[in-house]
């Protein structure tokens, strides 16, 4: 029978345990559970979706307080168990359901587990680490099996208790080294080094025990077999699967169309291995594991993790939740258990306390590394939850083998600490050389970088960031590690250090970024940066402590300049390299554009960049999306878009950056990377025209204004620069000069509250007119020029809406009308619905048509664009919709094509910057013809909605 049958539906009989024999064992499912199980149960089901619930709030709880507090979340989920569970409140009981779950949570545990172990890595860590997590493996099972039996416990229990002692947690103890800033010592490498191998170790050892721990007599022949058996499957698995998985889910990521196909053959092959490990009568986790370790060697390895990640946040939390459930606190409390605790507790100390002796004298602090090796963990409760189920451990014993593993972790940081202080002592009492050895002060091997000479302390900041660029592809060494662990370093950031870190942000990759974090040199170097990093959304169960140092939008940037992408010429170009990196280092740590400003500005004035350097670094971190998201509106690449972006980005390295920027950052359609091309091209030919050469951006605009000053003579040149300065930028950049002036004439003597001009040309055509119109600003004033037109069957063809500075909108049409219009009795039906509010006067109708709301594609505004079949008054009901939704409209474009009505609006909410999601919201609901409004977006000076 496979290994897994006790987790489900296996009732274990009575095994002989000594004073222990009175206590009976948990049923993991009665009759009862049966009965509520049976499908079609109403009953159960509600009952399993309430307890589920609970589940998946008791862990997030855990996850969020046990990171407040700097614990494992591990830990911080077995005690919240324990609290849900039938010791104390009583919320959630123990069922086959949840079981189940947590099966699948403990197979992705150690499918994850395999994955983030380097092979090659741990045997780069040496033999110390072997030798330490051979001695932690041996010396606490033999003599806690020896101090079991002592205190009473049968064989197979006590075998149970000793082998749930041999593995130190990866998670914790790596934890545990990176909160004292250790992990770049030669010690913690040592201890994370072994601590995974005896994981390894741990795992052969669980699948003997389970397939031994019957209550009989062992033969000798009998137990080699079975170790021969979990060796052999385990490197024939690892062997073959490493040689066909990676090529299998390569392959597979070429050729699939659909989302989400990576993240189902990568559990179709966890669960293939665990089948695999079950058949062989092994436990499945070691099947799991081992497919782990196939699959990390496989290209879409990070893209399987992030897949993998949100599956591994709601089941692996149910395994370590149910181990607390399972508990019986009352059985905590009894003497028996605590003293038979306080033994295994001992034995677990000492024991690791021992495997530091497989540490070489002089190669290390052995007591250190040995207390590094106690805290227990994940495969300690593998250990506790499989012989609860399987029935070799009773309510007792699961409880003494739990209240070992959660005090060897509580028990740990302190003693660390102070460990780590006295280490730390003794490497600066070290000597320190005054010169500095020929060939620098670093020695860089073939597979190691170390210190050629201890350099003096105001060095340790550049020495360490060129150690780090050089532990790119190499490992630090001991002396290196120790040194920079230890000092803390003088950073006045010159030419030098600024050389060194930006050669850093071009050769560096995760394991340099890591071994800046463990040394603690990144904090004290740019401290910005590294607070940025620990603010990221840290994963429970990621085995790296200090979350993910992996730049995406860097390493991508890094890839695209050097390839043969054409891409590559526009950065040999490039006149802000080092801020674009910067950037793309920025955009890396952060979501949104707000804090990416931010972070790029501390960092840049940090290091100490030129005002230039500042500015650049902030622009390009905050607008990346300015330019992808241009390419993709359908009015890309028109006269008034160029002019427009080349006004705002000013120069063409700002142009050049964002391009870069963009693709790097986006994975495109051929089509779409076209259109990105294109856009570029005309942003760079809007920033250098023939007439503008030698000039910013910003002179498009001054070129403008002094065209209509040339036309405006007899003007006042104080009250001539008082309107230019009002005008709008994208109005400047999008009339003709005459136009200008024409609008300047009409709102040069201040207009009334409700008082329109207005002014219609008969342009060329078919009862075709171009209409002017001025009024003062105001909610709503779009639509009530609209519904004057539209009462006065004057048809809307395109317009351009403007609003100016000084509280005046001008506006100009293009609408079909009769010759014989009374273009007068027009601008006094816009006056009438001025005063009478005409864009709140009737009940709210929905709007049928398409409605997409861009807040990337415009530095300043919104835009909306509708979509609709273009018919009478179509317009203002839509000028009357963003007047509800309290809109202010800026700009705005109306055409139609086909038959089809294309209104395009720059538009900002009630606080005059972009729409937030509540404004987003707010302008849906009032085109599917919601009139609510809240309470706190009223005011005073705004008319109420008439009902």
């Amino acid at each position: 029978m496979p290994s897994s049958a006790g987790r489900f539906g296996f009732r274990p009989a009575r095994c002989a345990s000594s004073e222990f024999e009175d206590v009976p064992r948990i049923e993991l499912f009665s009759q009862n559970d049966s009965d509520r199980l049976k499908p079609g149960s109403a009953m159960n089901i509600e009952r399993v979706l309430v307890e589920l619930l609970v589940i998946l709030l008791a862990a997030r709880l855990a996850a969020e307080v046990s990171e407040r507090l700097r614990q494992p979340a591990v830990l911080g989920e077995i005690l919240l168990g324990i609290v849900i569970g039938p010791s104390a409140l009583k919320l959630v009981h123990q069922s086959d359901a949840l079981r189940l779950l947590g099966e699948i949570g403990v197979i992705l545990l150690l499918f994850e587990v395999g994955r983030q172990m380097d092979l090659k890595e741990l045997g780069r860590v040496g033999g110390a680490s072997l030798r330490v997590a051979t001695i932690g493996v041996i010396v606490p099972m033999a003599l806690g099996f020896v101090a079991m039996r002592a205190a009473g416990i049968a064989g197979s229990p006590a075998l149970f208790l000793a082998a749930g002692i041999t593995a130190t947690s990866v998670g914790i103890t790596a934890r545990v080294f990176g909160d004292l800033r250790a992990l770049g010592t030669s010690e913690a490498r040592t201890v994370l080094g072994a601590a995974v191998a005896d994981d390894v170790i741990g795992l052969l050892i669980l699948t003997v025990v389970v397939r031994t721990a019957s209550g009989k007599a062992i033969a000798v022949g009998s137990l080699a077999g079975i170790i021969a058996v979990a060796i052999g499957f385990v490197a024939i698995a690892t062997l073959v699967g490493s040689w066909i998985a990676p090529k299998f889910l390569d392959r597979v990521s070429h050729s699939a169309r659909t989302d989400g196909t990576i993240m189902a053959f990568g559990l179709i092959i966890a669960l293939g291995f665990a089948r695999l490990a079950s058949a062989a009568r092994l436990a499945p986790i070691v099947g799991a594991f081992v497919a782990g370790l196939a699959v990390g060697r496989s290209d879409v390895a990070d893209d399987l993790d992030r897949r993998l990640t949100p599956l591994g946040h709601f089941f692996i939390p149910i395994f370590f939740l149910q181990i607390g459930i399972d508990a019986n606190i009352r059985v905590f409390m009894r003497g028996s258990v605590l003293g038979v605790a306080a033994i295994l507790c001992l034995v677990a100390v000492a024991g690791k306390i021992v495997a530091g002796a497989g540490v070489r004298r002089g190669s290390g602090d052995r007591l250190l590394v040995g207390v590094g090796m106690i805290p227990r963990g994940e495969v300690g409760l593998i250990f506790a939850s499989l012989g609860l189920a399987r029935g070799v451990l009773n309510a007792r014993t699961y409880g003494v083998l739990l209240l070992v593993v959660l005090v060897t972790t509580l028990v740990t940081p302190p003693w660390l600490r102070r460990r780590v202080v006295r280490a730390r002592r003794a490497v600066l009492g070290a000597h320190v050389a005054v010169i500095e050895p020929e060939g620098g002060w670093l020695r860089t091997g073939d597979d190691e970088v170390e210190l050629a000479a201890q350099p003096p302390p105001v060095l340790a900041a550049r020495v360490g960031l060129e150690a780090a660029a050089a532990c790119a592809e190499r490992r630090p060494g001991r002396l290196l590690s120790d040194w920079l662990s230890a000092e803390t370093p003088i950073v006045e950031w010159d030419e030098q250090l600024r050389h060194a870190f930006f050669a850093l942000l071009g050769d560096g990759n995760e394991r340099s970024w890591r071994f800046l974090d463990v040394t603690g040199l990144l904090r004290s170097v740019l401290r910005p940066l590294e607070e940025a990093i620990h603010r990221r959304p840290r994963d429970p169960f990621d085995l790296d402590p200090a979350g993910s140092l992996r730049f995406n939008t860097l390493y991508d940037l890094r890839t695209v300049i050097r390839s043969d992408d054409p891409a590559a010429e526009v950065w040999k170009r490039s006149d802000v390299k080092e801020a674009l990196l910067l950037a793309a280092l920025v955009r890396s740590v952060t979501e949104r554009s707000d804090d990416a400003a931010a972070l790029a500005r501390r960092i840049a004035t940090t290091m100490a960049l030129v005002t230039q350097a500042v500015d650049d670094t902030e622009f390009l971190s905050a607008e990346r999306h300015v330019i992808p998201a241009a390419a993709a509106r359908p009015d890309m690449g028109s006269e008034e878009q160029a002019l427009d972006l080349a006004s705002y980005i000013e120069d063409r390295s700002r142009a050049d950056g964002l391009y870069l920027l963009a693709v790097a950052e986006n994975a495109m359609e051929p089509w779409e990377r076209e259109r990105l091309d294109e856009l570029h091209g005309i942003v760079l030919q809007a920033l250098e025209d023939a007439d503008l050469t030698g000039k910013s951006a910003r002179d498009i605009v001054e070129q403008r204004q002094e065209a209509v000053a040339l036309q405006l003579g007899h003007m006042p040149e104080k009250d001539l620069r008082k309107l230019m300065w009002a005008a709008p930028r994208r109005y400047l950049l999008t009339q003709a000069p005459d136009t200008i002036v024409r609008h300047i004439r009409m709102i040069e003597k201040p207009l009334g509250k409700f008082e329109a001009r207005l002014v219609a040309d008969e342009s060329p055509g078919h009862e075709s007119w171009s209409v002017h119109v001025a009024v003062q600003d105001r909610r709503g004033v779009l639509a009530a020029i609209a519904g004057a037109f539209a009462a006065r069957q004057v048809s809307v063809e395109e317009a351009q809406i403007a609003t100016w500075r000084s509280g005046v909108a001008v506006d100009v049409f293009k609408v079909t009308a009769p010759s014989g219009t009374d273009w007068d009795g027009v601008r006094r039906t816009i006056e009438g619905a001025l005063a009478h509010d005409g864009a709140n006067g009737e009940t709210p109708a929905p709007i049928e048509g398409r409605l997409e709301i861009d807040n990337l594609g415009s530095p300043w505004h919104t835009i909306v664009e509708i979509q609709s079949v273009d018919r009478s008054g179509l317009l203002y009901r839509v000028a009357a919709a963003m007047s509800r939704a309290g809109l202010q409209i800026h700009q705005a474009t109306v055409s139609t094509r086909h038959g089809v009505a294309v209104d395009t609006f720059w538009v900002t909410g009630r606080t005059g910057a972009k729409l937030d999601e509540a404004g987003e919201r707010d302008l849906r609901d009032a085109f599917a013809g919601k009139a609510r409004r809240r309470w706190w977006a009223m005011r005073k000076n705004e008319p109420k909605v008439k009902t």
